[in-house]
């Protein structure tokens, strides 16, 4: 819900003002909501800070991270950065709750994609070890 007025193109962000685009959101995903599409179980985790409104997404083992993460040529996972980010605290913050929430259920985690960055395939563990060096 908190992305709506951004996916319309009626608020800009970052080095861009509004832009309408003619998309009108018809329903919002909301934290938690399991949906199914095309036979495929679709979990959706907030994770703002990216943007307001950011979200990851759990399919077939998969973690869908987006762009609130980076996967980094040696296997590291690293928060969004500062250019693409409208709040890096929060971002951080969402991803150590992240990491957090999903801890006893590693073992469904088989990947985890970035949006520009590609792939992790090492379950969880990039996720958790990145919550471990943001810990205040």
């Amino acid at each position: 819900a908190d992305d709506v007025a951004l996916v319309e193109g009626r608020v800009g962000r970052a080095l861009r003002g509004p832009h309408p685009n003619g998309l009108h959101v018809t329903r919002a995903l909301r934290d938690g909501e399991v949906l199914e599409l095309a036979g495929t179980r679709v979990e959706v985790l907030a994770l703002p800070g990216h943007t307001p409104g950011s979200a990851a997404y759990l399919a077939r083992g998969v973690l869908f991270l987006g762009d609130s993460a980076e996967s980094t040529k040696d296997g590291k996972l690293e928060p969004a950065t500062w250019l693409f980010c409208s709040d890096r605290p929060r971002n951080r913050a969402s991803l150590r709750a992240l990491a957090d929430r999903l801890r006893s259920r590693a073992s469904e985690v088989t990947a985890i994609v970035c949006s520009h960055t590609g792939a992790l395939s090492r379950g969880l563990a990039p996720l958790l070890e990145l919550s471990d060096r943001l810990k205040p």
